[in-house]
């Protein structure tokens, strides 16, 4: 059985996947260090967790704690796309400190083998939540925001009201709920190609402040260094080239802005669990990190 940890998975503040499965060829045996919460976006599943094989449809909700041992099999002619959200062990400890009751649901449910079932708005909802964050930032922020959005939904499904806090730093360093405005502005502008193809000295200037200040600045509120943040915008970017395009590899590592090509394709691999290469012959989507 293998083990997922997620230094090695991802090491980010959370990772979003969508990925397409189906007879014969279903998702191997393992556990994790880390929480995973997934919904199945169509078709069916035989989701065997802890030695229990429990059906899963369209809506249906789960938390994959660590220590879960589960695996996905389909009976013949079965698919299904399956969304997940996963976060490292000690986010799950401090959301649990603000909103207990609220992950406690999915928590009790996850240990009853028993899914969590949405209607269809709030799975249509829950859906564009997730896939937001293959788009957004990957900061401490929007974890809070794309987590606590999606518990809301959860809980609107349970007949008790429960507490989300509307407001709750993940860190010391993410010390506010809101960006401050020029930087609200600058991740807006880094959306854009034309943006974070750029160094990061033309980034700073941007901002009005010194470089030092800029750097702890950006950190504090996002979590991760300038030079982070625009690694993991290019290696976005040079997945989509490989995916919709077929310029050789080499002239995409240099429009993305890499200078070294060992570099590039450690970051790659470490940052989507996949070769470059094999991005092109796989017909499967994969974000952020390796199959799970």
């Amino acid at each position: 059985m293998k083990k997922l940890l997620w230094a090695k998975v991802c090491n980010q503040h959370f990772q979003v996947h969508r990925l397409q499965v189906g007879y014969p060829k279903g998702i191997f045996l393992h556990e994790h260090d880390f929480y995973e919460f997934f919904v199945i976006e169509s078709g069916a599943i035989q989701h065997q967790i802890n030695g229990k094989t429990v059906p899963m449809k369209k809506g249906d909700c789960w938390l994959i704690r660590p220590k879960d041992r589960h695996r996905f099999t389909f009976s013949k002619g079965q698919s299904a796309i399956i969304t997940n959200f996963s976060f490292p062990a000690p986010y799950y400890a401090r959301f649990m400190e603000i909103a207990p009751e609220s992950l406690s649901f999915l928590h009790e449910s996850s240990k009853s083998l028993t899914p969590v079932t949405l209607s269809l708005g709030n799975f249509l909802k829950l859906l564009s939540i997730l896939l937001e964050g293959v788009t957004c930032s990957n900061s401490a922020l929007n974890f809070y925001r794309i987590l606590s959005t999606s518990l809301q939904l959860l809980v609107t499904e349970k007949p008790e009201k429960t507490f989300i806090p509307s407001a709750w730093p993940i860190s010391q360093e993410s010390r506010q709920n809101q960006l401050p405005k020029w930087l609200e502005l600058l991740t807006k502008k880094l959306e854009q190609p034309d943006y974070f193809l750029r160094p990061v000295v033309e980034i700073q200037k941007l901002s009005g402040y010194t470089a030092s200040r800029f750097s702890r600045m950006f950190k504090s509120y996002l979590g991760e260094t300038p030079t982070e943040y625009l690694n993991h915008k290019r290696l976005e970017y040079a997945e989509k080239l490989l995916r919709e395009t077929q310029r050789p590899i080499l002239y995409i590592i240099q429009d993305c802005q890499f200078k070294n090509v060992a570099y590039f394709y450690r970051i790659f691999k470490s940052h989507f669990g996949i070769t470059p290469g094999k991005i092109r012959r796989t017909p499967i989507k994969i974000y952020r990190g390796n199959e799970t």
